[in-house]
């Protein structure tokens, strides 16, 4: 259910910080190259400790001292960091931008169990460049280093929100699309034509500037279906999953004693 009632909304004021974790970067609707795929199965695994580095010297250089991390979120903190090592100031880190950046921090990425060899920087920032055009921006950034739990439980959480903020708010236009997958008109949908829906709702909404398609990559897409029950012969019970989202206020709902 996408929660909402923090203490800005109430009072009419949204804080950036909050709107900022319902963007990520549009993810590509075909299926990855033998190359591309290679590449991403070797950078799983150093995505984490990747993260860890980062956010750790931004915390240490960039963000004021005694600050909380309420006051700064992770994707506030991120973006700091970015804005920090875009040295050309033009809103992207170019590869060696990218590597030139990693470099500095070496020990700690081998500490934290990461490569920090140029071929293997270079490759990671391969893993990021989504849309293949040799420099990432931060939403790139931001969706390389969420895969799983590389950023940790809390930034997990923060990005569970927005999905489910982002599926919430877009029921009508996913409703749409997945009946004109469902010709019996009852509900039900294959995974695969599930998928296939929700991604064209994602690239619309997207093509269109509409922030409302944000928060819903390929891979959360891929998962979802993944993860969903199945009913009859192997279906998913769209009607079911949409009706499952609801508001909540969090202030104003009785805390079990």
């Amino acid at each position: 259910a996408a929660a909402l009632g923090s203490t800005q909304a109430l009072a009419g004021r949204v804080s950036v910080w909050d709107m900022l974790e319902r963007l990520t970067v549009t993810l590509p609707v075909s299926s990855l190259s033998g190359e591309e795929q290679e590449i991403a199965a070797w950078a799983v695994s150093k995505l984490r400790p990747l993260a860890r580095t980062i956010m750790d010297d931004a915390w240490q250089r960039l963000v004021p001292a005694g600050s909380t991390q309420s006051e700064w979120p992770m994707p506030k903190v991120l973006a700091a960091w970015f804005e920090d090592e875009d040295k050309s100031g033009n809103g992207y880190l170019d590869e060696d931008e990218f590597v030139a950046a990693l470099r500095t921090l070496a020990p700690q990425l081998e500490t934290s169990g990461c490569p920090s060899d140029e071929e293997s920087l270079r490759r990671l920032m391969r893993y990021c460049d989504v849309v293949g055009t040799g420099r990432i921006n931060y939403f790139e950034l931001l969706n390389g280093l969420t895969w799983d739990d590389s950023l940790g439980d809390e930034f997990r959480a923060d990005l569970i929100e927005t999905l489910h903020a982002t599926i919430f708010f877009n029921i009508d236009p996913m409703r749409a699309a997945l009946r004109k997958f469902d010709l019996e008109l009852n509900g039900l949908v294959s995974p695969d034509d599930f998928s296939k829906a929700l991604r064209a709702v994602h690239t619309t909404l997207t093509a269109s500037g509409e922030f409302g398609g944000s928060g819903l990559g390929r891979s959360e897409i891929d998962e979802i279906s993944l993860h969903l029950p199945r009913v009859g012969h192997g279906s998913i019970d769209y009607e079911a999953f949409l009706k499952s989202f609801r508001i909540v206020d969090t202030l104003s709902v009785a805390t079990p004693r």
